[in-house]
Order: C-alpha cells, then structure tokens, then sequence
C-alpha cells in the first residue's frame, strides 16, 4: 500500500478513488502502530501525542539497503557520541523484517527526530530510531559513514 500525506494526515493511496480528498488515517492510527515496548517506539509514541509533526514517504526502500545504511548511521552516532534512542536495536530490527521492501517515516519533535520502518502492506512499525534534534545542525565528517 502506498501513503499519501496531507495535512498531517496519512491517506494510503486507492483507500479512495479521489487521491487529495481520501479518507485519511489520522495521527491516532500512528499512535496505535508505535505499539512495541521498545524505547524508541515509546519516545516516538509519546512525542506524536504531544503534537510532534509527521510525515510518510509513499516511496518504498530497500530493506537489505536500510541494514547497510543503518549500521553505518549508528556507527557514526556512537563514534561522534550523539544522544539517540532505538540506535541499539534498529539494525537488528531491519535484519529481521520479512519485507524486501518498506516504507520510511519521520517524526519531529523538539527534543528528536525519529525514522519510522514501516510496513509496505499496513500501517505497522517495524523498526523506529530517534537522534536528538540538536543534533540535526551539526557538521560532521561524512568519511566517517563509510564502511
């Protein structure tokens, strides 16, 4: 299934002939998904009840691309010691989707800004990471996300 976003809200494409005016699965629907005990889902959870932004792509990625791609990122995020939660787990997470392909999510709050994993078929999150949104205007030296 693909996702469409309008105003805040997450439309999964062909819910309704009409792309612009669908039926639309509200903020709730994603509040219910971050349903895992994991830290990252709970932070995630917690700042989308507080009124964080939100946004889906309707693109689908390559999950095994996400594995190489992630343990990379939490890499750099450990060398540089830059706060984030779900750095821990997110790559195993990936690793274990039954997926070749998912969809990504960004959630925005004042403190983090989190990537969501989701299914390509529902609206369940596989896998969730948060880096603290100071974070998001430091320079850093990209030769560091190489392998």
């Amino acid at each position: 299934m693909a996702f469409l976003i309008r105003n805040g809200s997450i439309r999964p494409a062909g819910w309704n002939d009409d792309p612009v005016t669908g039926m639309a699965i509200e903020r709730a629907a994603l509040v219910a998904a971050l349903a895992d005990v994991e830290p990252a889902d709970q932070a995630c959870r917690a700042a989308l009840e507080e009124g964080a932004t939100f946004e889906l792509s309707n693109l689908t990625t390559s999950t095994a691309e996400l594995v190489t791609i992630y343990d990379r990122r939490v890499r750099h995020l450990s060398e540089k010691k830059i706060l984030s939660v779900g750095a821990d787990t997110v790559v195993a997470r990936l690793r274990v989707v039954p997926h070749a392909r998912v969809h990504l999510g960004g959630v925005h709050s004042d403190t983090f800004n989190f990537v969501l994993f989701l299914d390509s078929g529902e609206l369940a999150v596989l896998a969730c990471i948060g880096v603290a949104a100071s974070a998001a205007n430091q320079d850093f030296d990209r030769s560091t996300l190489t392998s």
